[in-house]
C-alpha cells in the first residue's frame, strides 16, 4: 500500500513504521492527517494540471527543451513520445 496511504489517509499497513518527524505533525492521527495534507490544498491552475498529465501520460520530463534533453542525455536514452506512425523506409538504389 505504501506510505501515503498509511501517513495520509491513516490506513493500516503493516510494513510502515511512522517515523518521529510524522508523529511530530500533530498529537492525534486526525491532526497528524491534516498536516500531511495540508500541502496539497492549494489550487493548481487548469492548463498546469493538463500539462503534468500530458506529461505522465506519454513519459516525457516536464520542463523546457534543455532540462528534457539533459535528462535523456543523464539516462542515456530516449524519453518521452516520439512522433508516431511509421517510420520512413530508407530510399534504396536500384
Amino acid at each position: 500500500m505504501g506510505s501515503y496511504k498509511a501517513n495520509g489517509g491513516g490506513k493500516e499497513d503493516a510494513l510502515v513504521t511512522p517515523n518521529s518527524l510524522y508523529l511530530k505533525l500533530g498529537e492525534s492521527d486526525e491532526s497528524r492527517q491534516a498536516t500531511y495534507f495540508s500541502p496539497f490544498k492549494g489550487h493548481i491552475p487548469a492548463q498546469q494540471l493538463s500539462d503534468i498529465c500530458n506529461a505522465w501520460q506519454t513519459a516525457t520530463p516536464l520542463g523546457d527543451t534543455r532540462f528534457g534533453e539533459s535528462f535523456e542525455k543523464c539516462l542515456k536514452l530516449k524519453v518521452g513520445q516520439d512522433r508516431s506512425g511509421r517510420p520512413k523506409r530508407a530510399l534504396t538504389t536500384s
